[in-house]
């Protein structure tokens, strides 16, 4: 099919839509700092609606669910 994207791809591709969302889900507290400093919001979402957040809760990433709710 023309134009049709397997549902994991759209899944990867998702994951991957924001900068913070991924250091956020990756627990990289670092690179979260960074984004956070040069203006990227806490409220970022991916295209599925995930914040780095839920992802950060969600994997135990306890430094950087303390960094988003400062």
């Amino acid at each position: 099919m023309d134009g049709f994207e397997p549902y994991g791809a759209y899944i990867e591709r998702a994951k991957n839509s924001s900068l913070l969302v991924n250091a956020c889900r990756n627990g990289d507290f670092e690179w979260a700092s960074v984004y956070i400093e040069c203006g990227h919001s806490v409220d970022e979402m991916n295209l599925l609606g995930h914040t780095g957040l839920h992802w950060a809760a969600e994997q135990g990433h306890e430094r950087c669910v303390a960094l988003l709710l400062k």
